[in-house]
């Protein structure tokens, strides 16, 4: 292999392994907005839920399925909080996503790639390691908005359906489906 080719080749690796760090740097941030959105409309439900069983008691009223419903919907909602944890969640991906911006840091301001290529890929590794299991679905759907912005033509995006972009910050959806292009990055 030539110098040349040496050196296009390092070029390729660090592009891709960069076009994967700013993907997973995305991933995170969507799981974290995620998470805080989820936690604030529970936290706004129990306050305005509270409010209203409040405003049923002080009216005291003959109205009991109203404070029974309205008890129910803050318990209900309050202990989906408490299990999935939003806050820890949310937090845990905000960590991950600042690791993965201090890799891409290292990238982008490298004077020679191909010293540090292995080393940056070890980080990812390392990083990649303490994540929490991967939604397949949402990460496609980062896959496509950075290759949008990116600036790379719609025959590279993956299909994604209604329903998978939906669901994806909850639940995979037949993540086998996706189809890859045709065509490699």
């Amino acid at each position: 292999m030539t110098n040349d080719e040496n050196t296009q080749n390092t070029q390729i690796q660090a592009h891709e392994l960069l076009f994967g760090v700013r993907r997973s740097i995305q991933y995170h941030n969507r799981r974290k907005g995620f998470y805080n959105q989820f936690n604030l409309l529970t936290n706004a439900f129990a306050i305005i839920g509270g409010s209203g069983m409040a405003l049923q008691m002080l009216q005291q009223t003959n109205n009991a399925w109203a404070a029974t419903a309205s008890g129910m919907f803050i318990v209900i909602t309050s202990t989906v909080n408490l299990v999935v944890n939003t806050t820890h969640k949310a937090n845990q991906h905000h960590n991950i996503a600042q690791q993965f911006i201090a890799l891409e840091k290292q990238i982008i301001t490298a004077q020679q790639p191909i010293i540090n290529i292995n080393q940056w890929q070890s980080t990812k590794l390392t990083i990649e390691a303490n994540e929490p299991p991967i939604l397949q679905v949402l990460d496609t759907i980062c896959h496509n908005d950075l290759l949008r912005r990116m600036g790379y033509n719609d025959s590279f995006q993956v299909q994604v359906s209604f329903i998978q972009r939906l669901l994806s910050n909850i639940i995979d959806i037949t993540p086998h489906k996706l189809k890859a292009p045709n065509q490699v990055i």
